[in-house]
């Protein structure tokens, strides 16, 4: 995939924002992308080329307690899952999960979680109160993380990023041309140019897809094969010599009764 992003430099508020650039979330189709938490920061003036990894991850939910999630579908009530038809991730279900809880704690959920809030409204900070409420909330230990466990299967993609200066100086009137702007439009100015353009180049590094999977290191033959030569080392007994005793046991106890009633 090749992107070529005009950022038009000229359209932002020097009061709201002091860099430039565009922030890059690779997620799996159908997962709800969180640039603000999980992104690549490209800037103008480059060709950043990103090479993808593919990493699949198999969890167990050994004690089938929940410590991973099988379901891969948001809850019903989730806005990401009512408004994009997303499915599960952590940070969908954490957004919500944050937000429904600021609702229910402080009648307003913060603007950050805004997006996620059902029916909610954005808190104003300035009201003491409020302020007051949602520091109080962000010191408990609220449910969230137990609500929303990894998936006990989840693809990620792990990124890692290079770049070189672009446009170089004598390819900025043809590349400008090919994309449907005049070089007079930026005062003939290559630094101009490229405080507006960037170029993303998104690709696999490999074909491959590496893959981690999680296994029991300890399962209860091994606990039992464990006692066993505990036993044998310590004891010098075998599961035959055991067998042995406990019949030399019960003669002498049937003897001795034998004895008893005569």
């Amino acid at each position: 995939l090749k992107l070529v992003l005009n950022i038009e430099l000229d359209e932002y508020i020097p009061q709201l924002t002091t860099d430039a650039g565009v922030k890059v979330s690779i997620t799996e189709p159908g997962e709800m992308p969180f640039p603000i938490y999980n992104s690549l920061s490209l800037a103008p003036g480059f060709q950043n080329e990103i090479a993808l990894k593919r990493i699949h991850i198999k969890r167990l939910d050994r004690f089938n307690n929940g410590s991973c999630r099988t379901n891969g579908q948001l809850d019903e009530r989730n806005p990401f899952w009512l408004k994009f038809g997303a499915e599960y991730s952590i940070q969908a279900c954490l957004q919500y999960c944050y937000a429904l809880s600021q609702i229910n704690q402080c009648g307003c959920a913060e603007y950050s979680y805004f997006g996620a809030a059902p029916l909610g409204k954005i808190c104003d900070e300035n009201d003491q109160t409020v302020d007051e409420c949602l520091d109080n909330w962000k010191s408990s230990d609220g449910p969230c993380e137990k609500t929303c466990p990894d998936l006990c299967s989840e693809t990620l993609y792990e990124s890692s990023l290079t770049f070189t200066q672009w446009p170089y100086p004598k390819s900025v009137e043809s590349v400008l041309g090919s994309l449907g702007f005049n070089y007079s439009d930026y005062n003939n100015n290559v630094n101009l140019v490229r405080g507006n353009f960037l170029t993303a180049n998104i690709f696999y590094q490999r074909f491959r897809e590496s893959q981690i999977e999680e296994s029991l290191s300890y399962e209860t033959a091994n606990l039992l094969a464990d006692i066993g030569g505990q036993i044998g080392l310590w004891a010098g007994l075998s599961i035959i010599s055991m067998c042995e005793l406990l019949e030399l046991f019960a003669l002498v106890f049937r003897d001795f009764f034998e004895r008893e009633r005569r």
